[in-house]
């Protein structure tokens, strides 16, 4: 047994030890599964890709009744560098949409939104001789629905996000896979990305953890990887009903009156 722990390990090492960079690594969706109005939404994660580390915080708020809007940022580290040492990129977000609570602890939602991306990569070990740079733009469409009770949540979304890269700018060997990547990314600009993601949480009503697993699609352009091929996000996630801070105010706890009854 302990031959294969360490087989395994080994393997999941020379995954991330990968020397492959990918230009995009996509967002944790943000899925708040409203259902009502009033109530705050606070989120935060790390997560990894395929070549990248992540961190990231969000905010939502269901500012009407069936209307809600959202925020969120994330930093980007490589994974040749210490984790979080120093970041290697960021992305933010900003979108508004619909909920929609159904029977049976069913939620509809849809966001639009918008956002940007930046990513910083250096090569040639310790000189790093060689410097890359990438900036894109993002619009998104992102339909979900989930299931919602007091200790178990699951959904499931569909991010549709269309990239359109402002900037790309590289200091590379000519001729090496790096090189060519970036110069297709260069010279292509706008790419098309379904991000289909499943997230899940368990908990108390007011706490509980999350796992987010996105997978992108298409893997390939042209024949290319360009961007990371998953995003996986671990985290929680705290809510604050609508008559939190009032129930604060008049009692000191929120959980005296029976708030989270809904």
């Amino acid at each position: 047994m302990k031959n294969y722990v360490a087989i395994g390990i080994l393997g999941i090492a020379a995954i991330l030890s990968s020397c492959t960079r990918y230009y995009y690594m996509p967002a944790t969706h943000s899925v708040p599964l409203f259902t009502r109005q009033g109530d705050l939404k606070l989120s935060a994660g790390a997560g990894c890709g395929e070549s990248t580390y992540s961190f990231d915080m969000q905010g939502a708020y269901s500012i009407l009744d069936h209307f809600s809007v959202s925020v969120g940022c994330m930093g980007i580290g490589s994974q040749e560098e210490k984790l979080f040492n120093e970041p290697d990129g960021l992305s933010f977000d900003a979108a508004a949409g619909l909920y929609l609570p159904l029977s049976k602890g069913i939620v509809f939602e849809t966001y639009g939104g918008i956002g940007g991306y930046n990513q910083h990569n250096q090569s040639g070990g310790s000189n790093n001789a060689y410097p890359s740079d990438v900036t894109a733009m993002r619009l998104f469409l992102q339909p979900d629905v989930g299931y919602v009770s007091r200790k178990f949540e699951i959904a499931f979304s569909s991010r549709i996000t269309k990239l359109n890269f402002t900037k790309v700018k590289q200091d590379l060997v000519a001729g090496t896979n790096d090189y060519i990547r970036l110069t297709q990314i260069s010279r292509d600009k706008m790419y098309t990305l379904v991000e289909p993601a499943i997230t899940v949480r368990f908990g108390g009503e007011d706490l509980k953890f999350q796992v987010q697993l996105i997978k992108p699609f298409p893997e390939e352009f042209k024949g290319e990887r360009l961007f990371d091929t998953f995003h996986v996000n671990v985290g929680f996630i705290m809510t604050f009903p609508k008559d939190y801070w009032k129930k604060v105010k008049n009692t000191g706890s929120p959980y005296e009156t029976g708030m989270h009854q809904h």
